[in-house]
């Protein structure tokens, strides 16, 4: 009787281990299964739940696994995640989404607005310090007004201060750059291309659209 109570253990323990390793390769294969992803995609300010609701939204293939496995991350902050890839497996897919890695918040500056403007609306929409946008700028910059060009930007969200004004006025630098060697302007001579940007920025606050633009040529 106590030999076939010891096999019927031994046989319900091999059945669960056997259940066991399904479970493992099932989850395994599971989260390598290749998700058609947009590389940009944006990602509300919500619930773990109401994040998968949304993908599924989206047209993504989630389940309540994926719902598991993102709650083991930290919660999913809101804004635009750039992914690059049209395809990537779920595991690194749910990771990205459940880090501020890859990151972004949209932002722009407008044609004809302030630097002074830009900095509150930038430090509103980032949740940052405006004086902090402002000591970075002026150190950084040659140019007091059109320091940054007027453009959209994709703003990591783990940058600070410091590091969101250096890449705004290198992607500013490398435009003037090109415009200036298009142009055959020298762009070395700071004092000149100042002159050249308080021109163009007074022409860009005047004119009603960009065909106006010749008519305020001096």
């Amino acid at each position: 009787m106590k030999k076939i109570k010891n096999m019927e253990l031994k046989n319900l323990i091999n059945l669960l281990e056997g259940i066991s390793l399904l479970i493992i390769m099932s989850f395994i294969y599971y989260i390598n299964i290749p998700i058609k992803a947009e590389k940009n995609i944006y990602i509300p300010d919500s619930s773990v739940e109401d994040i998968i609701s949304h993908l599924k939204r989206r047209g993504y293939n989630v389940s309540f696994i994926d719902k598991f496995i993102l709650s083991f991350f930290q919660k999913p902050k809101s804004g635009w995640v750039y992914v690059g890839k049209t395809e990537i497996d779920r595991l690194s897919y749910l990771r990205l989404i459940g880090s501020n890695r890859n990151r972004y918040e949209k932002v722009q500056l407008i044609p004809g607005e302030t630097t002074e403007f830009f900095f509150k609306y930038l430090s509103k929409k980032l949740k940052l310090s405006e004086s902090k946008l402002k000591t970075n700028f002026y150190k950084k910059t040659s140019f007091k007004e059109a320091g940054i060009i007027a453009e959209s930007y994709n703003i990591p969200l783990a940058y600070d201060e410091k590091r969101i004004i250096n890449y705004l006025v290198n992607v500013t630098e490398k435009k003037y750059r090109n415009i200036a060697k298009k142009y055959n302007v020298d762009y070395s001579n700071k004092e000149k291309w100042k002159k050249i940007l308080v021109i163009a920025s007074i022409i860009q606050k005047e004119a009603g659209n960009n065909k106006e633009m010749p008519l305020l040529l001096p």
